[in-house]
Formats: C-alpha cells, sequence, structure tokens
C-alpha cells in the first residue's frame, strides 16, 4: 500500500476518532527509535544526562495522552483530554528545541520525527472533542479535519521506513481492516507486531536502567499498549490526569503519581475549584458574585475591593466547590495577579460599560493577562450596567483571536437581577452555563492518598488558629502518616504540592524564616494591605504601623494578627515575589516600585541618541510587573534615585556601562538603551534577567535591535530604524554579510556587535533555527534574498536543472500545506527566489547556490518539525553540491 492509497483509505473511513486511533498505534511502534545507537552510546545519548528524564516524558505523556483520547467519549473528559494536549504539545516544543540536542543528523531526526508523532496523534484525537451533538453527549466530527491524524499516520510511516529495516505495509494494511470492520478500540486492542526487535529491546533496556518509574510505569504501559490490553474508560481519565499542580513537580515525582493513581483511581480528591473575576476598578466584579449568592446589589453601594476576596460557593449538582477570587480592579494591584492567576480555572472577565476605555480593549487587556498566566483556560466575558449602556463586542475577532477560549458574551444588570424580564433571563442564563463550566471541571481535581488527605485536613484544620507551621511539625505529621523521606514521591514532595495549592507556603531563600506559611490568607492579605496603603519608600516601623493600625480580616471573617516577630515575613516575601526591594545603603527601608510616581524624571543624564537601543514590541499587552521585577533585580545599579513605576536609570558596577530602562504601556513597548566602554557585557547581563523575567508567562513580543548610526527614536512620519532580531540571527546562521532594507546597508557584523561571543553560540547553538525578517529583506553574500516573489514556474531546458526544478516546487508546496511560522515562511520566500533563478535561461549558478543554501538552512528548522520534507531537502542538497 503507498502513501496514497493509505490516504485514500484514511478519507474513506471519514472517522477522525479511527484515524487518530491509526496515528496513536503507529505513534507507539515509533517510540523505539528513541532507542537509535543506544548499544553504542547509551540510551538517549542525544540529550544532556540531566535533560533525559524531562524529555522522555514529555513523548510518552503526548503519546499517552493520544491514545487515552481515542478511548473517552465523555464530552467533558475528551474536553479535559484536549487541555492536557496543550501542555504536553508546549513540553514536546521543547523537546525538538533542546539547546542540548546534538546536530547528528540520525539523533535528530529520530527525536524530531517521533516527537512529531506523538504531536500530531493528540492533535487528531483532540480533533473529536470540540464538536459536540445536540444531545451533548456524542461527540460528532467535521469531515475535513482528517490532516493533522493522516499526517501523524505518514511521519510514523516515514520514521519506520528511515530507521526500521523492516516493511510494515502488511501490518498497515492489517490496521485498515480493522477499523473498516469497526470500532476503534478494535485496532487499539488489537496486538502488534514488533518491527525492530533490536530497537525495541535496547528500548525496554534504557527504560529499566532509567528507574524513578520509567522502569515500571511507563515499561508497564508499553508493554500493555504493545500487548493490545483493554483500559477502562470509566476509571480511565482519573488514571492519566494530572492536576497542573503537579507540572512543577520532577519527572521520577510525576511518574510515582501516575503509578499511584493507576493502583488506586478512587483516591481522595481536594474537590474544589477556582472561579477568579478580573475587570477594572467599579466593573462589578463583587456585584456579581453577591449575586450569585442571591444577595441584594445596590448601585453605588459596594465598598471597592482592596486586594483580593475569597468566597465559597456550592456547585449545583456536583461535589465540587467553587472558590471565588475578586480581585481589585485597580491598576496597582495588577503587577500582584501573576501569583494568582493559573491554568485549569474558569475566568469571568467583566467590561465597565460606562467606562471610557473600548470594551474591545478592556477584554483583549484582560484575556492577554488570562493567556500570559491561565494556561487554555475558559473565559467567561460579562458586560456589566447593560441596563444603562449596550456593550459591543467584536466577538467574531475575538473567536478568531483567541480561539477554543470564549465561553460566551452575557450582558448583565447586576442590579436588576432579581427583577422580572430580560436582566433577570440573561442572569440566569450566564449562571446555567458558568455552572456547566464548573462541572466539567471536576475531572481535574487534584487526588491524595488516604495517607496525604489526612495530613492536609490536619493543616486546614490548624490554619484556622495558626498562620504558622514549624517545619518540625511538618515532618513529625507526615512520619505518623507514613510519608517516607526517600521514595520519589516523599515528604518534600508532598510540600512542593502543597505550596502549589496554596495549602503551605514554602519559602527556602527566606533562612531566617524557619517555618512554613500555613494560612496563605495571613500572607495575601498582608501583601495587599501594604500596597494599598498607598506608601512608596517605608521602614519596617512602618510597615509594621500599617499592618496593625488597620483591621485585616480574611474572606471567611478572621482576624489576621501581624506580631512584631512576625510581621517582617510580608517585606521578605514581597522581596521575593519582586514586589519591593530594600535600599543598599539604607537597611530596613524599601521601596515598593508600582507606588512610585507615574512622572519621568525632568533630567535622567542619559544621551539616548548615541546609545545602542533594543525594543520588545508586545502583541497583546506589556505586563505591569516586567518593569517593576526588572527594577528590584537592578536595585543596587540605580543612579541618583532615577527610578519611577514606567522606567529606571542604571549604572553597572561591574563594567564601564550606564542603561536607561522604560516602559511605554501605550505602545505596549518596553525599550532598554545601553551605552559605555562596556556595553556590550552589560546588555547581555540587562537582557538576560529580562528574558528570566518573560519566562515566567506565555506572551507574544518580537524583539527588535535599532540600527547602527539611527536616532533610537521614531521620526514623525512613525518610522524605526531596526531590524527583527531573530531575522538577523537567521542571516549571519546563513553566512549573510550585509542587511539590506528600506534604510541602507549594514555590514552584518555592524549590526549584532552588541553581542558577546558567548551569547552569539547560545543563541545559534541547538536545533531551533527561528527566522524573522524584521521588515527587512536578508542579504548574502551582497545580494537581496528572501524578498516575496511571485513567478508562473516554466519547465527549464536543461535536465538537470528541471529535477532541481522540480523538487523545489515539490518542497515548495509542502511547505504550503503546513502550519505558517516563521521558520516556514522563511523557507518558501527561499524556495521561491531558488525557483525563480533556475527558470532563468542562464541561471547565475553562484547566486543559486548561495539561495538554496539559505534555503537548506531554513527548511532543515521546518524539517525538525516536519520531518516528512527532510529527503527532498537532501534530494536538493545533493544536486546543488554537484554544480
Amino acid at each position: 500500500m503507498d502513501r496514497k492509497e493509505l490516504e485514500q483509505k484514511l478519507r474513506d473511513l471519514n472517522d477522525p476518532w479511527k484515524c487518530a486511533a491509526f496515528a496513536a498505534k503507529m505513534a507507539l511502534l515509533a517510540l523505539p527509535v528513541l532507542a537509535i545507537e543506544a548499544d553504542k552510546k547509551g540510551f538517549l545519548w542525544f540529550w544532556k544526562k540531566s535533560e533525559r528524564q524531562k524529555y522522555l516524558l514529555a513523548i510518552l505523556r503526548a503519546e499517552q495522552l493520544g491514545w487515552c483520547a481515542t478511548y473517552l467519549e465523555s464530552k467533558e473528559i475528551a474536553r479535559a483530554v484536549a487541555t492536557d494536549h496543550a501542555v504536553a504539545i508546549h513540553a514536546l516544543n521543547a523537546v525538538i528545541n533542546a539547546p542540548s540536542l546534538t546536530t547528528h543528523a540520525s539523533a535528530v531526526g529520530a527525536v524530531a520525527a517521533v516527537a512529531e508523532v506523538a504531536t500530531t496523534t493528540i492533535i487528531a484525537a483532540g480533533i473529536a472533542t470540540i464538536a459536540p451533538d445536540t444531545s451533548g453527549n456524542v461527540i460528532t466530527f467535521d469531515t475535513n479535519e482528517n490532516s493533522a491524524a493522516f499526517s501523524a499516520c505518514l511521519v510514523a510511516i516515514n520514521i519506520d521506513a528511515v530507521y526500521v529495516a523492516y516493511s510494515i505495509a502488511h501490518i498497515i494494511a492489517i490496521f485498515i481492516e480493522f477499523l473498516e470492520k469497526g470500532k476503534k478500540t478494535i485496532l487499539l486492542e488489537q496486538p502488534s507486531k514488533i518491527i525492530s526487535p533490536k530497537l525495541h529491546t535496547h528500548f525496554i533496556q534504557g527504560l529499566k536502567e532509567l528507574g524513578h518509574g520509567f522502569d515500571t510505569y511507563w515499561l508497564n504501559w508499553y508493554q500493555d499498549r504493545l500487548a493490545g490490553k483493554p483500559l477502562n474508560p470509566k476509571t480511565l481519565a482519573k488514571q492519566v490526569l494530572l492536576s497542573p499542580e503537579y507540572e512543577a513537580l520532577s519527572p521520577a515525582e510525576i511518574n510515582a503519581r501516575l503509578l499511584s493513581q493507576w493502583e488506586n483511581p478512587e483516591q481522595e480528591t481536594l474537590n474544589r475549584v477556582r472561579v477568579i473575576f478580573l475587570g477594572y476598578g467599579e466593573a462589578g466584579k463583587t456585584s456579581l458574585i453577591r449575586a450569585l449568592f442571591n444577595e441584594p446589589v445596590i448601585e453605588n453601594k459596594e465598598a471597592m475591593t482592596a486586594g483580593i476576596d475569597i468566597r465559597e460557593w456550592d456547585v449545583p449538582n456536583a461535589k465540587i466547590k467553587a472558590h471565588f477570587w475578586d480581585f481589585g480592579g485597580q491598576v496597582m494591584a495588577h503587577a500582584t495577579h501573576q501569583f494568582f492567576l493559573r491554568s485549569r480555572c474558569l475566568y469571568v472577565s467583566l467590561l465597565n460599560a460606562r467606562t471610557d476605555i473600548n470594551a474591545n480593549q478592556q477584554v483583549e487587556y484582560w484575556l492577554e493577562h488570562v493567556k500570559a498566566f491561565g494556561g487554555d483556560s475558559k473565559v467567561m466575558l460579562v458586560g456589566n450596567k447593560s441596563d444603562l449602556t449596550q456593550v459591543n463586542l467584536d466577538m467574531h475577532r475575538l473567536n478568531e483571536k483567541y480561539p477554543q477560549r470564549l465561553v460566551n458574551f452575557y450582558p448583565l444588570s447586576c442590579t436588576q437581577y432579581q427583577d422580572a424580564g430580560k436582566h433577570q433571563r440573561y442572569f440566569e442564563i450566564f449562571k446555567t452555563e458558568l455552572i456547566e463550566q464548573l462541572q466539567a471541571m471536576e475531572i481535574y481535581q487534584t487526588r491524595f492518598t488516604a495517607a496525604e488527605f489526612n495530613i492536609l485536613q490536619i493543616l486546614r484544620t490548624k490554619s484556622v488558629t495558626s498562620a504558622f507551621l514549624s517545619k518540625t511539625d511538618y515532618t513529625t505529621l507526615c512520619n505518623q502518616e507514613g510519608i517516607q523521606t526517600t521514595a520519589d514521591f516523599n515528604q518534600d514532595s508532598l510540600l512542593k504540592l502543597f505550596d502549589a495549592l496554596g495549602v503551605i507556603i514554602h519559602f527556602p531563600k527566606i533562612t531566617r524564616l524557619n517555618d512554613y506559611v500555613l494560612n496563605p490568607r495571613w500572607l495575601t492579605y498582608g501583601v495587599y494591605t501594604l500596597i494599598y496603603g498607598k506608601t512608596a519608600h517605608l521602614t519596617e516601623q512602618q510597615a509594621h504601623a500599617i499592618l496593625t493600625t488597620q483591621k485585616v480580616v480574611d474572606h471567611e471573617g478572621n482576624e489576621l494578627t501581624y506580631s512584631c516577630e512576625r510581621y517582617w515575613v510580608i517585606l521578605e516575601a514581597m522581596k521575593e515575589f519582586e514586589l519591593c526591594y530594600e535600599l543598599p545603603q539604607k537597611p530596613h527601608n524599601y521601596v515598593i516600585p508600582d507606588l512610585l510616581p507615574s512622572d519621568q524624571p525632568q533630567n535622567l543624564q542619559f544621551d539616548r541618541a548615541t546609545a545602542f537601543r533594543f525594543d520588545f514590541d508586545f502583541e497583546g499587552f506589556l505586563p505591569r510587573h516586567l518593569t517593576a521585577n526588572f527594577i528590584v533585580r537592578q536595585h543596587h545599579e540605580i543612579v541618583d534615585n532615577l527610578v519611577w513605576q514606567n522606567g529606571v536609570r542604571l549604572k553597572s558596577q561591574s563594567y564601564q556601562a550606564q542603561a536607561l530602562a522604560m516602559a511605554d504601556y501605550h505602545g505596549r513597548r518596553w525599550s532598554l538603551w545601553v551605552s559605555g566602554k562596556d556595553t556590550v557585557r552589560y546588555f547581555s547581563k540587562l537582557y538576560d534577567d529580562v528574558k528570566i523575567i518573560l519566562a515566567r508567562m506565555t506572551l507574544t513580543y518580537s524583539e527588535w535591535v535599532w540600527l547602527p548610526n539611527a536616532k533610537n527614536e521614531v521620526d514623525s512620519t512613525g518610522n524605526m530604524s531596526r531590524a527583527g532580531f531573530k531575522g538577523l540571527l537567521a542571516l549571519e546562521r546563513a553566512r549573510g554579510k550585509l542587511y539590506i532594507c528600506e534604510y541602507g546597508q549594514y555590514p552584518l557584523s555592524e549590526v549584532l556587535k552588541f553581542m558577546t561571543d558567548e551569547k552569539r553560540a547560545e543563541q545559534q547553538g541547538g536545533v531551533n533555527i527561528e527566522i524573522n525578517t524584521g521588515g527587512g529583506d536578508f542579504s548574502m553574500g551582497g545580494d537581496i534574498v528572501g524578498r516575496d516573489k511571485h513567478h508562473n514556474i516554466e519547465q527549464a531546458n536543461n535536465s538537470e536543472n528541471a529535477q532541481l526544478l522540480r523538487l523545489l516546487q515539490k518542497l515548495l508546496t509542502q511547505l504550503q500545506q503546513v502550519k505558517s511560522t516563521e521558520e516556514t515562511e522563511a523557507a518558501k520566500s527561499f524556495a521561491q527566489q531558488a525557483i525563480t533563478e533556475v527558470q532563468k535561461e542562464k541561471p547565475n549558478f553562484f547566486q543559486l547556490k548561495v539561495t538554496t543554501k539559505g534555503l537548506i538552512e531554513a527548511a532543515k528548522a521546518v524539517a525538525l518539525i516536519y520531518p516528512i520534507v527532510m529527503p527532498i531537502i537532501e534530494q536538493i542538497e545533493a544536486l546543488i553540491t554537484k554544480k
């Protein structure tokens, strides 16, 4: 059976579930390819030893989730699996782009191909999770969505053809025959023939050598799936799905938890979900929560929420309780959201119809918050005060920009939710759909063994009367319940889990704190009390005065006390959260950057025109806490107290260099200027710190280098003399010499002179190649390449050129069928340029070599994600080498 026949067979099935099952089966057969050359170099030799477990787990989890998705037919469970797919895909991107991955061709091909199979399989399975029929019980399919499953099948076949000396055509035929006969489970429960006994043996041996759950849980999973052992759909989700709190644990800890859930899927659960209400001040968040509790709501009578308020709500027809988190909407509190927003919560974003801020701008601001901190969490949009002013949203555009995230838009009037009429009806619709969303989240509860749950209950009881728990008491409690200190999931693991859940807060860096914070509300309310004190500069004594003179009461009505022996913990925690810093020359004196004046000082004593400038442009929103965190990290180098909410002036203590950092929230741009003899070294340090802060969030942003001799400012027409940083790196990788754009020609070495040799090696290392033209064209050897040109392809006279033309055309066709990324767009541009050159009556072979060299470099980056293009690239490379 050739590929065309296979494609037709899969299309004839007209069932993405079956296609996904076929892809999952093929992915299972592909896993042993990870043992390539293991007999000579050791198992997973192509990764650093410290990273092997992490990356292998990402691939195995993706394969497992793709397999399980084909089993689960419940709408809620299927959607839960689809949510976990995103986590696995994100991890797989890290696998493929791992800096430590060797450039050895066989290893790169094997790892990228297996990761591609696993990723595409779960995408294929995920197709079936988004289209319930009107009954709400059966999943229906779009027959045009077979492409993901088919892609996974082809890549799996390609792996087997390249890396396994065995023909699998008859196996494919058997698989198809089973699918044609009946349900997908017939195939999944069919024993699989081992394609390569050698690789299979090395893969099994490798899992055993790794230990830490790979030798038990994952070995059993792999062998059971090969044997076709049936799975139990009723308990499968409880056995394989993990709550987001586990994501921070080590592979060994995750494997131990998976094994525990597999052996006992009916473990105790926390039975709570978090609903986070976001919106600007006076949007009506507190009013909506009062309405959900069937309490009276009177306009202009609700007090402004100072920080955060939490209430517990029984979810109808479910075993869970919802914790409603009502965040204060004042801008100065937005920087603290990073500590409380998390994935797999439900978000309710309220829009104030009467504010001066455009409703679409409001909703995008908060949606970007959720995107940055909340993973793939769902968002319900509420337009409050609709009795006074209509809220108009461009829902079509919002759904395009934030696919699979928005539940719906609800125009409400919280003050009239009990009045008979449309406002009561709209509120009931919102409440019903809120309950449906919360019921669907019940599947993702954190599970505990009986001993762990006993400890949890004891700690929750203690937290009512005590804000702290000694480390000795925690150890004693674990010992009493039989929690070990040496197991893969041990006392420290449980502590990390409790910390992630907010049961206990652990500050290992605060050395003088010998206890754990047992009541997180004590910490949360303390931090917000200081922030809402609106004092940017304060001493420890002043902080203590604020905390003791104001009555601090938590959401359960308990008064929180901040004694002389404990209040300092609030300040130390704020330092660790990078919300404040201690003045270097004045111990016990603190500065909270978000409370500093917003006005820029008149004289910054810095010449921006002659300094090197680097920009971060944010597509969605510029996080408020970026500047504050940066200021805290650099506070030892602040010059003459030149620091304000949106910027800071610095002078290096280690290098002969100075810097200026400023945020433009309106333009969503964060800029860094550096000057001095050691500009290169100082910029490298500051750049790394910015990237560390940004790595904590999921953000879309681009990086820009201002060109030499530019004025470093936007001119009167809005033009900026700058180039995309990643595009410059790609040009350097392709051995380009000139950067040519509308502003002129620039030697690439001059444009990139701000990079240290170490930074250049770091940016160019690994296998990930990101190409961004940054608004200009690429230039190699003095000739421009990368411009967007479209020509009709004509038949070349020379037979060798004709062969090259066919290969280029075939590659371009393949590239046009894959997802558009920076890499694919750059590869397509190079391919089109090469096609144009080879069509000429007398092609310039020097130019053709230069162009195809760039094409091959870019296309190989694409091949890491889509290995199916690799054979074409190799043929092009072989042909062009002859010329």
